[in-house]
């Protein structure tokens, strides 16, 4: 009958164990494990093609989670997205994913479904996990999860939004380059009256970083058009606002930039 000892492998009633593997090969549970630690240099050919016997017949599985605390190492990364359902989350998780499997890393991902006040949580339920660092996608809105991934003493990288009071590296597009960009583009087409749609901006860095490249961008061409930033998360504001936008505009060509791709499918509904 197979017992149980804190190096477990797969399964839920009767688990296989490395000692159980050691007893069928005829070793020690140190040639095990030099074994399944691709130690093989250190064992004679016919000892380890028993080994490699009794792992198959016996269809033992090592604990990824029991090998990371032996090695130091985990080789996983935690994810964390605002909303994974945002194609942008989609592209970032993509991303890392090759990024990290070239690196020879797996991806933890979890989803914060925008509800800022998670973070922390999420942070402390991959570090839980051992993972060896953090990327981080989220609103960037509780200062808590910061000192977190401090106390785990884990790199991060953040990606698109800021985190208040976090030192990392950071990767993301220039917003403002890319809005004033957007609005030249826009206004070099004849587009006089420009309306631009965000999700509220309140604490989300890039967000902002928007806002105020777009109003200081229509402010600069205030002769020629004129502009209005709408930071809503209602279908019945968005609404609103677009109507607005054609009762202003009255016979000048009327535009609308969308802070993102949610926006911009808020934006197509409505």
């Amino acid at each position: 009958m197979a017992h149980q000892d804190d190096d477990t492998g797969s399964g839920f009633e009767s688990r296989v164990t490395i000692a159980d593997v050691a007893l069928a090969a005829g070793v020690s549970k140190a040639t095990v494990s030099r074994f399944l630690n691709h130690r093989d240099t250190l064992l004679s050919p016919e000892i380890a093609a028993r080994v490699e016997k009794a792992v198959t017949a016996l269809g033992y599985m090592p604990s990824p989670m029991a090998q990371a605390l032996k090695r130091g190492r985990s080789r996983l990364i935690g994810l964390v997205v605002a909303d994974i359902a945002n194609p942008f989350s989609v592209a970032v998780l993509c991303g890392a994913e090759k990024a990290a499997q070239q690196a020879g890393y797996l991806v933890m991902l979890f989803n914060l479904g925008n509800a800022s006040e998670r973070e922390r949580e999420a942070i402390e339920a991959l570090a839980s996990y051992q993972v060896e660092g953090f990327i981080l996608n989220t609103l960037g809105a509780d200062p808590d999860a910061a000192r977190e991934v401090a106390r785990h003493g884990k790199p991060a990288v953040l990606v698109d939004r800021r985190q208040a009071g976090m030192r990392a590296d950071f990767v993301s597009l220039d917003n403002a380059d890319a809005m004033r960009q957007a609005v030249a583009h826009l206004q070099q087409g004849g587009w006089r009256e420009l309306l631009y749609v965000t999700e509220p901006a309140a604490g989300v860095s890039s967000r902002l970083e928007r806002v105020a490249a777009f109003e200081a961008t229509v402010a600069a061409s205030a002769k020629t058009a004129s502009g209005r930033v709408a930071q809503v998360d209602d279908p019945a504001a968005l609404d609103d606002e677009l109507r607005a936008l054609k009762r202003r505009a009255g016979r000048r060509p009327a535009a609308v930039v969308a802070g993102n791709a949610l926006v911009t499918l808020r934006v197509a509904a409505a």
